[in-house]
């Protein structure tokens, strides 16, 4: 009985990675069967990072308040464990994320141990960090330009306080929708083919967002009603138990539209142009240097 059912396991696990079969599915309905089939790593990977969010926020609350901080009142030591502890948490969580997306280009719906996808997070690490500063670099210039033209067409106003709300929305909106073939595709490339951040940069413009039309159009909503939410927390920050559940609301739905978001840029990157065999296994980190 035991052989009979070890077996079966491994005609499952055959089908679900048949390259064949996989090839012929629409990519949402391969998005959803990794979400399903795969449901543990998602949700480990999304509760981390949403409460990797939540922690900071706290963090950056708490040094707000300066003197009535209870950061004050830590040690030396205390606090030196407190910055390494919350690094750790954070590299691990990000490990793990790009683990599980390096995982699905080449092992599909086939689950994966904890450690298994932070060996493989860790071969992209470096590669991801350099593409988020680039990114919000960008992004920063972007919100700052937006600022600039508004003040100085409508509002000619000294202190951005002073802007309306909506102001501030379209800010930090449109520079994003702007970037979004740049948001959408440069991770995607990096894990996909397995480049560094220059040469993923320099392949960008062999994509068309025409091509992955229904991920743009919910890239964008998902951007809008982020802000819209984040709206509703309270003046009063996490004094407040209103702004503490906005703020775990806030936090799982930016985790999950992050994660979602990500995995269907890789399937959509998979499909345009075709894996190289060896993703994990090979760390070109000197290539950049040439």
């Amino acid at each position: 009985m035991d052989n009979e059912e070890k077996q079966l396991l491994d005609e499952t696990d055959a089908v679900a990675v048949d390259p064949l079969t996989e090839a012929d599915e629409p990519v949402l309905r391969r998005m959803q069967g990794i979400l399903v089939g795969r449901w543990a790593e998602v949700t480990m990977i999304v509760v981390l990072n949403a409460g990797m969010m939540v922690w900071l926020q706290y963090l950056a609350w708490e040094m707000g308040r300066q003197e009535r901080s209870t950061l004050e009142k830590l040690s030396n030591a205390a606090g030196f464990f407190l910055v390494m502890g919350t690094m750790a948490l954070g590299i691990v969580t990000q490990m793990l994320l790009l683990g599980f997306l390096a995982s699905v280009v080449h092992e599909g719906m086939r689950r994966q141990e904890p450690t298994t996808l932070l060996l493989a997070g860790r071969y992209f690490f470096w590669r991801w960090i350099r593409s988020q500063i680039l990114l919000g670099l960008l992004l920063i210039a972007g919100i700052v330009l937006c600022y600039e033209i508004l003040n100085t067409i409508v509002f000619h106003v000294s202190s951005l306080q002073d802007i309306p709300t909506w102001a501030h929305l379209v800010s930090w909106t449109a520079p994003a929708v702007v970037m979004a073939k740049l948001v959408l595709i440069l991770p995607a490339e990096m894990i996909v083919r397995n480049q560094m951040v220059l040469m993923s940069i320099q392949s960008i413009r062999e994509y068309s967002l025409l091509q992955m039309k229904a991920l743009t159009l919910t890239f964008i909503m998902g951007l809008g009603c982020g802000m819209w939410f984040s709206g509703l927390m309270p003046e009063t920050g996490l004094a407040e138990i209103r702004g503490i559940l906005v703020l775990f609301c806030l936090a799982i739905w930016a985790s999950l539209g992050q994660f979602v978001t990500l995995l269907w840029a890789v399937l959509e990157v998979k499909d345009i142009r075709r894996p190289q065999k060896e993703t994990i296994g090979s760390e070109p980190e000197r290539q950049d240097m040439h």
